[in-house]
């Protein structure tokens, strides 16, 4: 039961369950984080794939053996997995219970969740040897605040707002198959390291369509490990 738990709730809720007298239906358990570094994948092909197979034990068993398969590289980065809705595989960097919120550690987690997002097109590839129509594209944004804490009384779950939460699924949508898109602010945090292992190279201008307020333009750029662009 507390592996369980363990996976649902990252490790900075969790702290917070075992040192004070928290009680579900009052939702206490908020909490505000800076410079959090968000992933979201989706798989490139999977709706139509899910249409024409008509046997869904394979659909399930696709989906199965590649999310297991994130999951050892959520365990190898350092980075949670926030959830999954159908294809769509959403990470957060932080896994440790109490963050120092030091320039060098967000660093570390802007780069555990691009080294994530990395492995995970390397993962896909292994599978395209089967199902050559799939591909995944994936974006990464470093926001300036969200809000992460627990919904629910009885269904619980651990869940993050804000723009930039919006911004990391833009960042997503607006990519290319087989590629990392990652937005100015990751770019900027990766680059606060002195040679740092990334090949960053501009990929388009993004817009962002906030309800009642102009439209954002943010830069972004496609990441990889060194010499890949060159």
């Amino acid at each position: 039961m507390q592996g369980l738990v363990n996976q649902l709730l990252p490790a900075i809720a969790l702290n917070k369950l075992r040192h004070q007298d928290f009680q579900f239906n009052k939702r206490e358990l908020t909490d505000e984080f800076e410079d959090v570094t968000i992933l979201f994948a989706d798989i490139k092909g999977f709706t139509e794939f899910s249409d024409k197979v008509k046997n869904p034990k394979k659909v399930l068993k696709m989906l199965k053996d590649l999310f297991e398969g994130f999951d050892k590289l959520c365990l190898k980065n350092k980075v949670f997995k926030l959830y999954t809705i159908g294809d769509c595989y959403v990470v957060l960097s932080f896994v440790v219970a109490e963050r120092q919120n030091t320039t060098e550690e967000k660093i570390q987690e802007a780069k555990n969740v691009v080294n994530m997002g990395l492995e995970m097109i390397e993962t896909i590839s292994h599978v395209r040897k089967d199902y050559t129509f799939l591909n995944m594209r994936i974006g990464i944004h470093t926001g300036k605040k969200i809000i992460g804490g627990i919904l629910g009384t009885h269904v619980v779950r651990y869940d993050v707002y804000g723009n930039d939460i919006r911004i990391a699924n833009k960042m997503e949508s607006s990519g290319e198959p087989a590629k990392v898109m990652i937005s100015q602010s990751t770019k900027d945090w990766i680059e606060k390291e002195q040679n740092h292992n990334y090949s960053i190279v501009w990929a388009k201008e993004v817009q962002i369509k906030s309800k009642g307020k102009s439209t954002e333009i943010i830069q972004s750029y496609f990441i990889n490990k060194k010499a890949y662009y060159q």
